[in-house]
């Protein structure tokens, strides 16, 4: 009977918060690529000539001809203006007739596992406030005007975003990232378990000033990085395996600390950079990026930083937009 009772109180609370919540609205969409290339391959764009003769694959595992495909779906769950949510698949990229692994599906028969998480977050706003908040798994990028994309940051990361617009001419951007943690950090000789991962994330910190003006935009931006010195440290070969995009760039920065203490010692990242353009002579658009970057570690031998500069002239035409490109 006190089994039953117990059943009966928990339907009713099911009940009561099930009339009591709120719908929600859910939108859907994607986009679909179908991609038929012969001598130049790439990832959709990432294009690079074939070196092989159509009989042999090379690096890429790319003949002279291939067909590929891939499938983006995005599904929105919104609450209200002030609160939503988003996660973002991808199917493939899936090469037709290669069935080589479980994963690529494309050989007859199909049934591949080709479903990968590429972004989700939730979007929500600090009550009594325009502070926008996004968190989780989502594309985040530096700012570029001479270019399509950052030479710094440009890829998805787990990360907390805030945005701030002060007026109609100045914003406020900041965000916490976490590109790495526990993947395959210290390991101590004598145990298994003793420092498993121990100090072997990355944090990533930047702070970005996106000002636009009447027929001007500038965006100075600050990013700082502390690096564990356990970073890939026993397995650069899974560095390679688990990350690309930044991580394949920066595969530089991994630690491989050899100080007085490792355990101890995070080495430190630091980037800067001015961004704009100018387009109120259209049809001119002058656009530059000036970058800095540097790397510090206690093991001075380990230090390093640069700097990037670029410029864009461009005269907009009816059939197209022409210009000139430079970088130092």
């Amino acid at each position: 009977m006190k089994k039953l009772m117990t059943l009966a109180l928990a339907a009713a609370m099911m009940l009561g918060a099930a009339t009591g919540a709120n719908a929600i609205d859910f939108k859907a969409k994607g986009q679909w690529i179908m991609d038929f290339n012969y001598g130049m391959h790439g990832n959709f764009g990432d294009s690079k000539a074939a070196t092989n003769s159509g009989f042999k694959r090379n690096g890429n595992q790319e003949d002279e001809f291939e067909a590929m495909q891939r499938v983006r779906l995005q599904l929105d769950a919104v609450a209200s203006e002030a609160l939503s949510g988003t996660v973002f698949f991808e199917m493939g990229d899936q090469f037709w007739g290669k069935g080589d692994s479980k994963s690529d599906g494309g050989a007859l028969g199909a049934d591949g596992k080709v479903v990968e998480l590429k972004r989700a977050y939730i979007d929500w706003m600090v009550p009594q406030t325009d502070l926008k908040v996004r968190m989780g798994i989502q594309g985040l990028a530096l700012p570029a005007f001479t270019t399509n994309a950052s030479q710094i940051f440009d890829d998805d990361v787990a990360a907390v975003t805030l945005n701030y617009q002060f007026n109609e001419n100045v914003g406020l951007t900041a965000f916490w990232a976490r590109p790495y943690n526990d993947n395959n950090g210290y390991k101590s000789s004598t145990s298994s378990t003793k420092w498993d991962n121990y100090m072997d994330n990355m944090d990533m910190f930047a702070v970005l000033l996106p000002l636009s003006f009447d027929g001007v935009k500038v965006t100075p931006w600050v990013m700082y990085a502390a690096m564990g010195p356990g970073m890939f440290e026993n397995d650069l070969a899974e560095h390679d395996k688990i990350v690309n995009g930044l991580g394949r760039a920066q595969k530089g920065l991994v630690s491989g600390f050899t100080g007085f203490d490792k355990n101890d010692t995070y080495g430190n990242a630091f980037w800067a950079g001015v961004t704009g353009e100018v387009t109120m002579w259209d049809p001119f658009r002058i656009a530059w990026d000036v970058n800095y970057g540097s790397a510090s570690y206690e093991d001075e031998k380990m230090n390093r930083e640069g700097w990037l500069a670029s410029l864009l002239l461009e005269y907009k035409l009816d059939w197209g937009t022409p210009g000139l490109y430079g970088w130092y």
